[in-house]
């Protein structure tokens, strides 16, 4: 309907070139949202990894504090994941 009222108003060369630039548009904005569902994809990936590595950062500590393991198996692990 936009190009049937664009080329009654003007010429055939704008009415092209203003649906080009449509496109374009489109195209830029599908890419955009293609992007950014894209990273969020990658943040929720990292938000789990720090989630598990919290969680077991927790278990740890908590088998230190108990006693169920012990001080040097700890450290290892801790340097491990730095």
């Amino acid at each position: 309907m936009m190009k049937t009222i664009l080329c009654v108003q003007g010429s055939h060369s704008i009415c092209s070139n203003l649906l080009s630039y449509a496109q374009l548009l489109q195209i830029v904005q599908r890419q955009l949202t293609q992007l950014l569902m894209e990273s969020v994809m990658i943040l929720h990936e990292k938000e789990r990894m720090l989630r598990e590595e919290k969680e077991n950062l927790e278990r740890e500590i908590a088998a230190v504090k108990n006693g169920n393991d012990s001080t040097v198996a700890a450290m290892a692990t801790l340097c491990l994941l730095r």
